[in-house]
């Protein structure tokens, strides 16, 4: 920032990393959601750099959830919005128990989405390790 900032000097920092942020169009948050419950939330253009060659990755948006929950363990959800309001979404589970969970009410989540007016063309649970 120049001195002839309008931006505090003390402040000057904290506001280009804002700048920087919105810049490349990914905005990613860690802390705790409730009382003992930790949570990372990441929002951008095609976070899943491995499905960079479908064609149509520069209009693909995609917010990822990372938590652990009680009764479901570490989870890793990801959300994927496509052109023509298409959504899909990839649910992976580290436990067996958890993912057999999950796949139980996928049905569930696909009639709530179909309620809402909402395309959910693609639905994946998964067991394993969540990507970083």
């Amino acid at each position: 920032m120049t001195t002839n900032s309008p931006v505090p000097r003390d402040l000057a920092g904290l506001v280009q990393q804002q700048l920087d942020g919105l810049a490349s169009q990914n905005f990613a948050w860690q802390g705790q959601i409730w009382p003992g419950q930790q949570m990372r939330w990441e929002i951008g253009k095609d976070l899943d750099d491995s499905r960079s060659g479908e064609g149509d990755a520069a209009q693909r948006w995609q917010t990822r959830l990372k938590l652990s929950l009680p009764l479901l363990g570490d989870i890793d959800v990801a959300l994927n919005l496509r052109p023509g309001g298409q959504v899909g979404i990839a649910l992976t589970a580290q436990s067996e128990a958890s993912e057999a969970r999950l796949r139980e009410e996928s049905k569930a989540l696909r009639t709530q989405f179909e309620a809402a007016g909402l395309n959910l063309t693609e639905l994946q649970v998964a067991r394993g390790q969540a990507a970083e």
